[in-house]
């Protein structure tokens, strides 16, 4: 129906976007990327494209993923520990099935990704949580406080569908 929201999209590799897959181009009025596109494996750019084709013009896209270059992950390449350890993940797959982020992105990478697929950038924004618990919280907060908004721990897009994008088709 149109104006419906998007619903959820799968991040499996053989089967990308499968629930968008019955939408007709330009049915839905906005869609939500919360906190998924660091797990795409395959075609992150593709998944832009079938959101721009089943956006009508002027839909928005709301877009949030963990940023690469925040406070904890700049804080842990300087004491010389990788931003996203293989082993860890690898360990995830067979832990619980996945191997959790494949890639964190900075903001201009975002930034990129989004106006090369079909959006007109709205606003970019920065947030972090705002916990209250162990003394490593605490400590973060503060210096999230003292830090530019560009090291805090997410990055938010808000982007508009200007044109048809690229229609890009699914990698083998």
């Amino acid at each position: 129906m149109p104006g419906d929201s998007l619903g959820t999209a799968g991040t499996d590799s053989a089967r990308p976007l499968a629930a968008v897959k019955w939408c007709a181009d330009e049915h839905c009025s906005g869609a939500l990327l919360c906190d998924t596109f660091e797990h795409l494996r395959i075609g992150p750019a593709f998944v832009l494209s079938e959101i721009c084709r089943v956006l009508a013009h002027g839909g928005f896209l709301l877009l949030t993923t963990p940023n690469v270059y925040s406070l904890p992950s700049v804080a842990g390449f300087v004491l010389g520990r990788s931003i996203a350890g293989p082993l860890t993940a690898f360990g995830k797959l067979r832990g619980v099935g996945h191997i959790g982020h494949v890639r964190e992105y900075s903001c201009a990478a975002v930034s990129r990704f989004v106006a090369a697929s079909g959006f007109t950038l709205q606003s970019v924004g920065y947030r972090h949580d705002d916990r209250q618990g162990c003394q490593r919280d605490t400590i973060l907060r503060l210096a999230y406080r003292m830090a530019p908004r560009c090291f805090q721990r997410d990055i938010g897009n808000v982007a508009r569908k200007h044109g048809r994008g690229p229609l890009l088709q699914p990698l083998p």
